[in-house]
């Protein structure tokens, strides 16, 4: 009798703690592709970007507070092309210009996912700049470009805090704080949308000190339209600061 009371109370116990071990997040399945420079979609995983409100620039308003879901307010329609890119600044427009805030990029993707698609079976790599394909040295004015703060009518200037070494493109915006390191996918165009696509844009990434860096899309009215006529955002996420010495994978937005 001992003995059974004994095997039903671990029984009991093994299940609890199975019970109370903590749920695994799920990761995006992404279809097998070949490895291609830094980027390899077959072991792509997106991590969440955390809200930290310390790792927000403090003059962000009126420009956008944090992150922008995917439109709800506008015809997306009438949008036919689509262009991914990321901007970084100083948590602050005051500091001292130095070298102490970096931003390192391993690769920037865009990925589309079928609508009716719920698990990331359908997704397809559209597009990628992979700086461990690239060749070394900095970025012409087609590329990216040091913009006036929060995109004011200040004149843009090359984007000479920026530079392709060691298959990473490595960015300083603390060496101009009063101004935004802006950047972009594709420096010869822009990428058609399908309506029946959802997408996303994915990131590997080290952000060092005083800095934080969001991920983006654009929307243009057709693949000849031009800023600020013809284009309005798609989405941005949150802000993604400090990643304590490590290179993490982002991806923005996360679709379910």
């Amino acid at each position: 009798m001992k003995s059974s009371f004994l095997f039903l109370a671990l029984f009991l116990l093994t299940v609890l703690a199975s019970c109370s071990d903590p749920v695994a997040p799920k990761q995006v399945v992404i279809n097998p592709n070949p490895k291609v420079g830094n980027f390899n979609f077959a072991d792509l995983k997106c991590g969440m970007i955390p809200k930290d409100p310390n790792q927000i620039p403090i003059d962000i308003y009126p420009w956008g507070y944090d992150e922008l879901p995917e439109r709800t307010d506008i015809n997306i329609d009438e949008y036919k092309a689509l262009q991914p890119w990321l901007h970084a600044a100083t948590l602050s427009p005051d500091y001292r210009a130095d070298s102490s805030g970096l931003v390192e990029i391993k690769y920037f993707a865009l990925i589309s996912r079928d609508k009716t698609d719920h698990s990331g079976i359908s997704d397809k790599l559209v597009a990628v700049l992979d700086y461990g394909l690239t060749e070394s040295g900095t970025l012409n004015m087609n590329q990216g470009g040091l913009f006036g703060r929060w995109y004011d009518n200040t004149p843009v200037l090359p984007m000479s805090n920026a530079k392709i070494s060691n298959s990473t493109l490595k960015v300083h915006p603390s060496l101009h704080p009063k101004r935004i390191s802006h950047w972009w996918l594709n420096d010869s165009g822009k990428y058609p949308r399908d309506p029946s696509k959802n997408y996303y844009v994915t990131c590997e990434l080290k952000v060092t000190g005083p800095v934080a860096v969001q991920i983006a899309a654009d929307l243009y009215k057709d693949l000849s339209a031009k800023a600020p006529e013809g284009n309005t955002e798609m989405f941005h996420s949150a802000w993604q600061g400090d990643t304590g010495g490590k290179f993490i994978t982002i991806c923005y937005p996360q679709l379910r």
